[in-house]
């Protein structure tokens, strides 16, 4: 068992924001929570601003959080210059604050390929509960195949940080729903509440997909919501043991087989 904690900002500059990340945190530590995760972009008013660079103030705070409090952080996702390159990356710290995992955005949206540079590989991460995945927005929410490709090698859970316009909420909460039946695998989906840096309006509805033991055919998912518009820490307990066996079924009736042009 592994409790999950989604802290839903409001999007603000960074350092406007630390304050407030810190208070969730030492909420989610209060409440034994083990992980605990950030939106996407939770730091950006515009396309442009801000970029960190390779370990800045954001990577260092969420360092500091994770060391602290003494649980594992994944912090969203930053804007980062790396390389004399931009990327959308998603940084993992373990409870002694040290960097597991650095996720690359590789799927982008929109105006993003204006300015952002696509990452190629999927980094799964070590942790006292198994392995875990990060893919972040659209990577899971569009991309069945990245979502399968994470569960086919082990991990127990993935985490989707994201930046969800109000008209897109829908979609995402089924797009979610169906990576966790299609894979037998839960997800967390973390998004935003105020502004984006397009100017969208976000309305937070995280998302924390589970099963419901003792149901196999068919499944039943254990679903966990945040409130509209309205910052705060939302938590649930995930047993990550039971999704494995259903994952183990699923998968062993998996066949191969051609295609015929008719």
């Amino acid at each position: 068992m592994v409790k999950i904690g989604v802290l839903q900002l409001q999007v603000r500059k960074d350092k406007e924001n630390f304050e407030k990340i810190e208070e969730l945190i030492n909420e989610a530590k209060n409440k034994n929570i083990d992980i605990v995760c950030l939106p996407e972009k939770w730091n950006a008013k515009s396309p442009l601003e801000p970029i960190e660079n390779e370990n800045g103030s954001v990577f260092k705070f969420l360092s500091k959080m994770a060391k602290n409090y003494k649980l594992y952080v994944i912090g969203g996702a930053i804007v980062v210059n790396l390389d004399e390159k931009k990327y959308v990356i998603s940084y993992i710290f373990d409870k002694n604050g040290k960097c597991i995992g650095a996720q690359r955005k590789i799927h982008l949206y929109s105006y993003e390929n204006q300015y952002i540079t696509s990452g190629s590989e999927l980094e799964l991460i070590n942790t006292d509960f198994g392995l875990i995945g990060v893919a972040i927005c659209f990577d899971l929410n569009a991309f069945p195949e990245v979502g399968r490709a994470y569960a086919l090698n082990g991990a127990s859970i993935v985490f989707n940080p994201s930046m969800i316009p109000v008209n897109g909420i829908e979609n995402w909460h089924i797009y979610l729903k169906a990576r966790v039946l299609e894979n037998r695998m839960p997800v967390v989906g973390i998004n935003s509440v105020g502004g984006s840096p397009a100017g969208n309006v976000l309305t937070g509805e995280s998302i924390i997909i589970g099963f419901h033991k003792g149901h196999e055919t068919p499944a039943k998912l254990k679903i966990i919501k945040g409130e509209k518009n309205k910052e705060q820490l939302i938590f649930a307990d995930l047993d990550l043991q039971y999704p494995q066996k259903l994952r183990e079924k699923r998968f062993s009736n998996i066949k191969s087989f051609k295609i015929k042009k008719c």
